[in-house]
């Protein structure tokens, strides 16, 4: 698996090969304000300082092919200058999501005994103050500056505080040979975002990533020396990894954002990347906000919208992604909002739904290839081909590896179901992890004694061989007199529903049926509140959080925080020890509730578009949104979630909507005081008028929706069943009840992992309350 890579068989001697044969080729850009240009450093020049780094960590007593060196930082220059110091002196890297709260970073510091961080500079006061939680810190090194106040507090509780630029000129002065790592070396230890409790420190070594990149190339995801990248998704995650890897083994450029996510869409502008890759999550903002500036443009434009797109996806199904007329007309404009000059775009981490996959083809013109794979494999283990322009599917196995199909009968999967086969999917080969870093629990049943890794995910092969992801053996439970429920499934299923956001599904063993927690999606939460959507284009920024309903300090969000009794409780819940309290004037940090700089849904917005007079959108007073299934005049976009076991894989049709009330106005309330307990009961009757719910607190808001607005909970739940039944979900696998809230899940209030999947353990905790109150009505209504 290194023939496509020029026999390079380590990170380090692939990035040696690209200096050698691009010196002066540009690398690494940054940029320092929205009115400059990108600064580039080049690859003999980022050569030069990664061995000074190297240097550096070596003189502050770290030792060669033994030692770990912690990364807690942003996207930025210096983090890829750091992994290939680590590289080049056989140090192994381990790298934090900048979101990562104190209970999170704290257990992966003291699991790899680290000695040395290096860190952004807002993150020094905390790992000072907390440091006797982390007995092995020695030295954090930071970027930047930091406040002089801070040098006597560290001194004080002996942590060494040393500037990059120190470390960097350290090195300078007294060079060191290089001490190169053999292929089978740890390179990293790469953490799994904890879905079910602790992060577990997945071992990649050399042979790991350089094997993946090769596979990707022998696929036909190829890179070239002309090549930009715009890096924005976190590079602790191995997706990005794995890119900026494929970039250095070619000689490409690399462009960092400058670290706020609300200013990504100006740097792209500014950079005019050729590949882009990004998440499902960030995609669907991308669509939702697409649709709304067509919406409020008028019946014209949108109706020319949909005679384009339709036209262009006649033409996709022949392999075609460009038209002459409708891409001059329309959708060149949405293209300009990736710079232009993109000429692929990869997507993972998630599922796609199809509607979403053709209309990324379709406005950006170019291909789309979806990847499957897991921090294990890492990254990539499977890749739609470049000439693909199907969906529902995620592609064919990488030539690094094989991949196999087990059994799972108890959930009634088996590799000779007609017409196509299911079961477990499980891989084996060079670029498969070796397993877990200080792991103490068996892993029999993640790694067997053949050398298969399995991921815990069903899937299924079509006639071309082709992977669909269909459901999931991990997170599954059991209902009263029901077969076993995959939650992870459902909740892929309803998210294809115009009105939701996101959606978390749960089952309790004595109870007949599941229930969800149902976010609103943002256009349709704006008409509940009777306030008009926006008239705004593309171009209009959005507030940090998109999709909160308000933004009034009386709404404050619940967060599980390790420094209240929830978290003690969390730590009982998974059989862990919480520990002796903290002692007086040295307790442990409150949750972080600042936003991330790293991409979340939350924090999607969209540039001005580069557009001429021709196709420049007229400003029109605004239409309301429509209802779930597309703005007027398009045509429904149909999900192409994976089919059930219990149906055969054709193309989906769209769910037929139930006839209903509109959603062009705000819904009347009514009051059933036969299905509301009396707890829940209010002395006078609530009126519906615009911002209404902004005299509650979130609690009181679900309480206020769900029991007063029972035609929006229906609408929503028939909504739910269309789309089930549609896509083959059993009667135990639809939800019985809804509970709408306004509080959406983010990595702040402790209810997604860095990666954006629901932290599962968190989240029953979380809404233990809303739970308890729909099994509640329940048993009331039966």
């Amino acid at each position: 698996m290194i023939s496509d890579l020029g026999g390079v068989k380590t990170l380090y001697e692939a990035f040696l090969a690209s200096v050698k044969k691009y010196p002066n080729k540009k690398y690494l850009g940054y940029r320092e304000s929205s009115t400059s240009k990108y600064k580039w450093i080049d690859y003999k020049t980022a050569y030069k300082r990664a061995l000074a780094i190297g240097c550096g960590l070596l003189k502050l007593g770290l030792i060669s092919h033994k030692d770990h060196v912690g990364l807690f930082s942003v996207n930025r220059c210096e983090w890829i200058l750091v992994e290939q110091a680590c590289n080049a002196y056989s140090f192994c890297l381990v790298p934090f999501y900048d979101s990562l709260d104190f209970n999170a970073y704290s257990y992966i510091i003291n699991q790899t005994e680290l000695t040395t961080i290096i860190c952004s500079p807002e993150k020094v006061p905390d790992l000072i103050k907390y440091s006797k939680f982390l007995p092995t810190l020695q030295t954090i090194i930071y970027f930047d500056s930091i406040p002089p106040s801070l040098l006597p507090e560290a001194t004080a509780k002996n942590i060494k505080l040393c500037s990059f630029d120190e470390v960097e000129n350290s090195g300078n002065h007294s060079r060191i040979e290089v001490s190169p790592p053999s292929p089978d070396e740890i390179c990293s230890i790469c953490y799994t975002s904890g879905t079910l409790g602790n992060p577990k420190g997945v071992l990649i070594s050399h042979e790991n990533l350089v094997s993946d990149v090769a596979g990707c190339f022998l696929h036909g995801i190829q890179c070239n020396p002309n090549d930009i990248h715009m890096s924005y998704l976190p590079l602790a995650h191995v997706f990005e990894r794995l890119v900026s890897t494929a970039m250095t083994c070619t000689g490409s450029a690399i462009g960092f954002f400058r670290g706020n996510i609300t200013e990504l869409f100006d740097d792209i502008l500014e950079l005019k990347p050729t590949v882009f890759i990004s998440v499902p999550q960030l995609w669907h903002k991308f669509y939702d906000k697409t649709m709304e500036s067509i919406a409020a443009a008028g019946k014209i434009k949108a109706t020319l919208f949909a005679n384009g797109f339709e036209a262009k996806k006649s033409l996709l199904k022949m392999g075609m992604y460009n038209h002459v007329i409708w891409d001059n007309l329309i959708f060149n404009n949405i293209k300009q909002k990736l710079g232009g000059e993109v000429r692929i775009i990869l997507t993972g981490s998630a599922p796609i739904p199809q509607y979403l996959m053709d209309f990324i083809r379709i406005c950006f013109s170019v291909p789309v290839v979806e990847g499957y794979g897991q921090t294990e494999t890492p990254a990539a283990a499977t890749l739609t081909l470049l000439t693909e322009t199907s969906s529902g599917h995620v592609g064919v196995p990488l030539p690094c590896l094989e991949m196999k199909l087990i059994d799972v009968p108890e959930m009634g999967y088996f590799v000779i179901d007609f017409p196509d086969a299911r079961g477990e999917v499980c891989f084996r080969g060079p670029c498969v992890s070796k397993g877990y870093f200080d792991y103490h629990q068996p892993t029999d049943d993640v790694w067997d004694a053949d050398g298969w890794y399995h991921t815990g995910d069903i899937g299924a092969l079509d006639k071309n061989k082709n992977l669909r992801i269909i459901d999931r053996k991990k997170n599954i439970f059991k209902l009263l007199d029901g077969p076993f429920i995959s939650p992870e499934k459902i909740e892929n299923v309803y998210l294809s529903s115009k009105y939701i956001q996101q959606c978390y599904v749960y089952g309790d063993a004595l109870k007949p049926s599941c229930v969800a927690i149902v976010v609103l999606s943002p256009s349709f939460s704006r008409i509940l509140t009777g306030a008009s959507p926006s008239s705004s284009s593309l171009s209009t920024p959005t507030s940090t959080n998109t999709h909160s309903p308000t933004t009034s300090p009386s709404l404050s969000p619940r967060f599980i925080s390790i420094d209240t009794e929830p978290s003690l409780r969390t730590q009982e819940l998974k059989g862990e020890d919480p520990g002796p309290p903290p002692e007086q004037g040295d307790t442990l940090p409150p949750k972080e509730t600042a936003p991330p700089a790293q991409p979340t849904p939350d924090q999607f917005s969209l540039p001005p578009a580069q557009t001429n007079e021709a196709t420049q959108p007229v400003a029109i007073p605004a239409v309301a949104i429509p209802a779930p299934h597309g703005p007027p005049g398009l045509p429904p976009f149909p999900s192409s979630l994976p089919k059930s076991r219990s149906t055969v894989y054709t193309k989906p049709t769209p769910p037929v909507p139930s006839p209903g009330p509109t959603l062009s106005a705000p819904l009347p309330l009514t009051k059933n005081p036969e299905t509301t307990p009396k707890e829940l009961s209010y002395e006078t009757p609530i009126k519906f008028k615009q911002n209404h719910f902004l005299q509650f607190s979130n609690h009181q808001y679900s309480k206020f929706y769900k029991y007063y607005n029972h035609e929006l909970k229906n609408i929503i739940l028939e909504d739910m069943k269309n789309i089930g039944l549609s896509e083959g979900l059993s009667p135990w696998e639809l939800v019985s009840d809804i509970w709408i809230t306004p509080e959406v899940m983010t990595v702040q209030n402790g209810l997604l992992t860095p990666t954006l999947k629901i932290r599962r353990s968190f989240a029953k905790i979380f809404y233990d309350r809303e739970i308890a109150e729909l099994y509640k009505i329940q048993s009331i209504n039966n």
